[in-house]
């Protein structure tokens, strides 16, 4: 690539009209210049950065790429790139998945085992009523949404059922629970929970994989705020809540248990072996925070929540993440094998930015822009090298 070529890239990443290749490749060579140019101080890059950014282009739609880093960091890049051109030439060279690799995104597909036994495939029911029981219906609303709606108080409350839906690898669904809480669920994930929550007793449900919360503050019989507390129950740990905005991931062959908060405030309580809480304490997190849950032990940082949800918002989103991490996130959604055959890559460091809903390939050709790795496809195996 030559100068006024990766001159002309910046200017189009800054402008928010570059392809998911190219904005790869501008991000990669803004970690690389942060590792291996000390020569200019942080601050002074960023002063530079800014005088060049207020001369670019303004681009106000908002269905243009996002871009992972702030935009006066990559008018800065401007500063420094017409030198070592050489960078971007080497990383485009990188890129080895064949162009007739169709593995595909799945979406918006479900399982439902309702109380009484009934099993409800939700990607194969039309919209509408799908059962009634327990005083409430169950009804498809749309493609990949599904609402509980309470029909009988009584019979709701004094009769409550446990229903369990799950996706499969490639799959997400949404569902308003009779409480009115909403839940995402992501791929390879089950969430159980009561048909109904009397307003007398804590709602509480269990969750195997990762969804995101947006849980409603019950009222009383006098329509004013009760404090029943919701909590969710996963591996080595409970997230107790009155009304908030948060994300649970705990995937059995992740290491850790990942809660983030977005709104509100939650309280995490590691458990024991047999389920058992091990004190009311726990953690109490504000917005922006992530508890991080390895064995019985719980750490508290500072995080950018945008990155938690990105799958919700149907993209991936990683910011100097072990491969092999990316990776597993990446096999759950498109149903594929992983096979490393180099054990080291898997410890590197990747970042990135890409929408959920394209072939695989193009992910895979993301992470090959950005760091030095290699990924052949064959069928639903990927091989990874280095």
């Amino acid at each position: 690539m030559q100068k006024e070529e990766a001159k002309q890239l910046l200017l189009r990443y800054g402008a928010g009209n570059c392809s998911e290749a190219e904005k790869a490749l501008v991000e990669r060579y803004y970690v690389l210049y942060n590792e291996s140019e000390p020569a200019l101080s942080e601050d002074r890059v960023e002063e530079l950065g800014r005088r060049i950014y207020a001369k670019l282009p303004k681009y106000d739609d908002q269905t243009a790429v996002r871009k992972l880093w702030p935009a006066y960091w990559v008018a800065a890049a401007i500063i420094v790139v017409l030198g070592i051109g050489v960078v971007f030439y080497k990383l485009q060279q990188n890129v080895t998945i064949p162009a007739d690799q169709v593995v595909s995104a799945y979406a918006n597909k479900a399982v439902l085992k309702l109380a009484s036994g009934k099993v409800i495939n939700l990607s194969d029911a039309e919209n509408g009523v799908l059962a009634s029981e327990s005083g409430l219906e169950i009804t498809k609303i749309k493609d990949g949404e599904i609402l509980y709606k309470i029909t009988d108080e009584k019979s709701g409350i004094a009769s409550v059922g446990y229903n369990t839906i799950s996706t499969p690898k490639g799959g997400q669904y949404q569902i308003s629970l009779s409480d009115g809480s909403k839940v995402w669920l992501n791929a390879a994930s089950s969430l159980t929970y009561p048909s109904t929550f009397p307003l007398s007793k804590a709602r509480k449900v269990t969750l195997s994989g990762e969804a995101y919360f947006e849980i409603t503050r019950l009222n009383d019989n006098n329509h004013e705020p009760a404090k029943v507390p919701f909590a969710v129950v996963t591996k080595g740990q409970e997230v107790e809540v009155l009304g908030t905005h948060f994300n649970v991931s705990a995937y059995g062959d992740d290491l850790n248990v990942k809660t983030t908060l977005l709104e509100g405030v939650v309280r995490v309580v590691p458990s024991r072996d047999s389920g058992k809480t091990l004190s009311k304490d726990g953690i109490v997190l504000q917005p922006n925070q992530q508890a991080v849950l390895t064995g019985h032990t719980l750490e508290v940082k500072e995080i950018d929540p945008d990155e938690a949800v990105a799958w919700k918002n149907g993209e991936f989103m990683f910011r100097n993440e072990p491969l092999e991490n990316i990776m597993r996130e990446v096999a759950r959604w498109y149903d594929i094998e992983v096979v490393y055959e180099n054990k080291l890559v898997g410890k590197e460091l990747f970042g990135g930015t890409i929408s959920r809903f394209g072939k695989v390939s193009e992910v895979l050709t993301m992470l090959e822009l950005t760091g030095d790795v290699h990924f052949k496809i064959e069928g639903r195996k990927v091989f990874v090298t280095k």
